[in-house]
């Protein structure tokens, strides 16, 4: 993304694109926040540096730890905290 050129144009009929716009920028809003974090973060500390994330306790929703790791991971960081384990069939 750069400063002043749009990432997206929404249009249609004016209800239709209040919800959608809604929906794009919630959902593009938490991933570009995290990505762009997790990359001034490695250009502070440099390539050499091994960069952990350890968000998964402040994490918002029910797939927000798992995003945060993706984020992270795309921003930079080497790895996560976050251990998802497989469902079991606990009968």
């Amino acid at each position: 993304m750069f400063p002043k050129i749009p990432v997206m144009t929404v249009s249609g009929p004016l209800a239709l694109c209040q919800l959608m716009e809604s929906t794009f920028l919630n959902l593009s809003g938490y991933a570009t926040l995290l990505v762009t974090n997790a990359a001034r973060m490695r250009l502070a500390v440099g390539p050499e540096t091994k960069l952990l994330e350890f968000g998964l306790r402040r994490s918002q929703g029910a797939d927000g730890a798992m995003s945060a790791a993706r984020y992270a991971y795309l921003g930079g960081f080497d790895s996560t905290s976050n251990v998802r384990r497989t469902s079991v069939n606990m009968r």
